[in-house]
């Protein structure tokens, strides 16, 4: 056995499920709207997603929990950032004046 985590089959499972699937997806979005997670956890996902958006110069919208802590990072490579529930109608209701702020000045 390698040494190398890479060379493990679940690990080339799952590069070949990211190239395939996830790197497609965000080559072809016009903007990458991302669920920031909480400060103390990694998640993985959001991690690599993130990572190429930065590579593929994608706009990135963040959205953050209002008691999430955005690290300073994050909002340098943000185009825009959205705080607060979006569960909620006034949360929803930001959200919606964000991404229609966006259109329009992408719109002309």
């Amino acid at each position: 056995m390698s040494d190398d985590p890479w060379n493990d089959p679940k690990a080339q499972d799952w590069l070949h499920y990211v190239r395939t699937h996830v790197l497609p997806m965000v080559e072809d979005s016009n903007v990458c709207i991302s669920l920031c997670p909480p400060k103390d956890k990694v998640d993985i996902k959001f991690a690599v997603e993130l990572g190429m958006m930065v590579m593929l110069d994608k706009p990135i919208i963040v959205v953050a929990d209002e008691n999430r802590d955005i690290p300073a990072k994050l909002r340098s490579v943000a185009d825009r950032i959205i705080v607060g529930d979006i569960t909620t109608p006034k949360g929803r209701a930001q959200f919606l004046r964000v991404l229609q702020e966006w259109q329009e000045l992408h719109d002309e």
